[in-house]
């Protein structure tokens, strides 16, 4: 291999819009490809992330953010932007619409009912999902209500959404 093949392989690999940003990354790396590899996909996917939804980005917002219960770990993954990026658009796009009226409404409609049984009536909320459950719907069945946070079974089995697995009871 010939000094420079590399670092040619590199550039020509990347798309001509982003060959300045591909630039700039192997001349931070001090020209080492496999470093400037990594600090270009770093920073395409942080610009990746603050670019504007697409609408079929927004549909999926907006259609996750009612299925999951507000999860907004949930919803960056179904969108395929980070977290931060999707409160921006909750807050700085989704309130200002029409839909987040909507929204409301449906929010409202479903945390009266638990998720297991459809029923409304006494519930508790998860505090990673915020769904709703009857205490005897849980698995195992509570007796009362439980002191501090409390993690719904599914909550419990992921553990991106709790830093530690507590105890149901």
């Amino acid at each position: 291999m010939k000094r420079g093949e590399r670092i040619d392989e590199f550039i020509d690999g990347i798309d001509h819009s982003n060959k300045e940003l591909a630039m700039g990354a192997l001349h931070d790396a001090k020209y080492c490809v496999k470093k400037a590899n990594n600090i270009f996909f770093e920073r395409y996917n942080y610009l990746f992330d603050r670019m504007p939804f697409t609408e079929e980005q927004k549909n999926t917002f907006h259609r996750t953010i009612i299925d999951s219960y507000m999860d907004m770990a949930e919803v960056s993954r179904s969108v395929g932007k980070s977290v931060n990026s999707c409160l921006v658009y909750y807050y700085g796009e989704f309130r200002k619409k029409d839909e987040f009226r909507t929204f409301l409404r449906q929010m409202n409609d479903n945390y009266e009912l638990c998720v297991v049984c459809g029923k409304g009536g006494e519930l508790i909320c998860c505090d990673g999902c915020n769904r709703p459950y009857h205490l005897e719907c849980v698995k195992p069945p509570l007796i009362r209500v439980p002191e501090g946070d409390w993690f719904c079974a599914l909550c419990i089995n992921d553990t991106r959404r709790i830093k530690e697995k507590p105890s149901l009871i």
